[in-house]
């Protein structure tokens, strides 16, 4: 392989299994993508003038993504976030858990925590499932945190009273084990907020599921703490 082009393999590496030409240029990389295809490492998959191209097979991309410097493959998913924000600003939401895995693997917690929020914000009303899926690594970013860090307990409260309060839309039975949890950290931080938040969506869940009983009870200790 040219040396020249060992530098677009390690880029396409960081972007996927499919390459765009353009992604690549934004990047500031000059993208000699046709040594990789003579080369068997790439193939092109489509051939307008912003042509698509995907690793020959999924093994190639996972030596080329490893075998970079750590910091180098940091750097390089950094600035393709920045690229996938800036390239398409009426698209930046929609993007949010994408750019959010980006930073997520460069070792940005808190920046990929905040996109992963976004892209949570964006979805609810769409597909509460990918919202749920998003929520969910946000919470493990913030897991993830030092003790120490003076935003870990409400960054670790959000996530979990967003997946608690909107658990009846998918037919999820919270269990006692999450609510309890998230009930345990709202008490440590004084937010009664975040804790009603969930309760009312575990109240739906008691009466979708027709435990009128349970339901009644909870939602009388919603009201208790609301006044």
């Amino acid at each position: 392989l040219d040396p020249a082009a060992k530098g677009p393999l390690g880029a396409a590496a960081v972007i996927g299994s499919k390459v765009n030409r353009n992604l690549l240029e934004s990047l500031g990389i000059d993208p000699a993508l046709e040594d990789l295809v003579r080369g068997q490492f790439l193939d092109q998959i489509s051939f307008t003038r912003n042509p698509d191209y995907m690793f020959h097979h999924p093994l190639i991309r996972t030596v080329a993504y490893e075998s970079q410097l750590k910091s180098d493959r940091a750097d390089l998913h950094r600035r393709l976030a920045a690229a996938i924000e800036t390239r398409a600003p009426a698209s930046v939401d929609e993007n949010a858990a994408l750019i959010a895995e980006h930073l997520e693997a460069a070792g940005d917690l808190h920046s990929a925590y905040g996109w992963h929020m976004r892209s949570a914000a964006w979805a609810t009303m769409r597909d509460i499932n990918a919202a749920r899926l998003s929520w969910e690594r946000a919470q493990m970013i913030a897991d993830m945190l030092p003790a120490d860090d003076p935003n870990r307990a409400a960054m670790r409260i959000t996530p979990r009273t967003m997946m608690c309060g909107t658990a009846f839309r998918v037919h999820m039975d919270v269990g006692d084990k999450r609510f309890d949890e998230l009930r345990e950290l709202c008490t440590a931080a004084g937010d009664k907020a975040s804790l009603v938040i969930a309760m009312a969506g575990l109240v739906m869940e008691h009466t979708y599921r027709g435990r009128v009983r349970e339901a009644s009870k909870l939602a009388s200790e919603v009201w208790t703490i609301v006044e």
